[in-house]
């Protein structure tokens, strides 16, 4: 641990722009923009139901069904979602290692040692998913509190754990995290989050779009510009957090 605090040289938290440096430091920059990119891609995806309107029911009630069992297994406490980050509690640092390895799997082009910086990182913060105490998904992302956004980095879910609706929950638990973030009293800097922005690839823009996320980025580029960093190939896309939205009653 003592070795990772020391490569992050001590977890400045202040906001400085850092966004000129690019995310992937080779000549695959193209590829897995983000960690949606092959690792919640399809966790949403249900199947392809049918033709028709009988398909689309058929469709509907298998999303209506997984909806009802992962809120069950919330509820029973088989499922567990919280954030967490390098704060330097040993339960903290072994899930994010954890989750360092699920995103090193998922995202086999994106450079580990990046990875590690960056989840590692007490900057960036991780919702991560636990099934039965195991973590088997999160998203890693930045809070720039006094610019009200986020950027998401990563974001992943096991493989043998996919296309259960686990990345979508894992997105809508985020969602109402940010929401429950309220300015911190006496600091005029620190603001909600109301919107969240991403560089995504190709694999990874059908699953944020299914999240909420466009790509008709309406934020002042004034906002955004010079703090989240660029990703050559990737496309960037927003998502506007709505409070008056319970994203945890929304079907997956």
């Amino acid at each position: 641990m003592d070795l990772i605090r020391n490569f992050l040289g001590g977890g400045n938290n202040g906001e400085e722009p850092d966004a000129k440096r690019v995310k992937r430091e080779d000549d695959d920059s193209a590829g897995a923009a983000n960690g949606g990119a092959n690792g919640t891609s399809t966790s949403g995806a249900g199947g392809a139901g049918g033709a028709g309107v009988e398909g689309k029911v058929d469709h509907l009630g298998q999303y209506a069904m997984r909806e009802i069992h992962l809120r069950k297994q919330e509820e029973d406490g088989e499922l567990v979602y919280m954030v967490i980050k390098n704060d330097g509690e040993e339960q903290n640092m072994i899930w994010l290692v954890n989750l360092k390895n699920i995103f090193s799997k998922q995202l086999p082009n994106m450079p580990k040692e990046y990875i590690v910086r960056l989840v590692m990182d007490p900057r960036h913060h991780s919702m991560i998913c636990l099934k039965n105490n195991i973590v088997i998904g999160g998203i890693t992302y930045r809070p720039f509190w006094r610019q009200n956004m986020g950027e998401i980095a990563f974001c992943a879910v096991s493989a043998n754990e996919q296309v259960k609706g686990y990345g979508t929950r894992l997105m809508n638990h985020l969602k109402e995290h940010v929401k429950s973030m309220e300015p911190r009293p006496n600091d005029i800097g620190h603001q909600p989050v109301d919107h969240f922005l991403t560089y995504a690839d190709n694999f990874a823009v059908g699953y944020f779009r299914k999240q909420g996320f466009t790509k008709e980025v309406t934020m002042r580029e004034d906002r955004w510009a010079g703090y989240i960093k660029d990703y050559e190939g990737g496309t960037l896309m927003e998502c506007i957090i709505n409070r008056h939205i319970d994203y945890l009653d929304i079907p997956g």
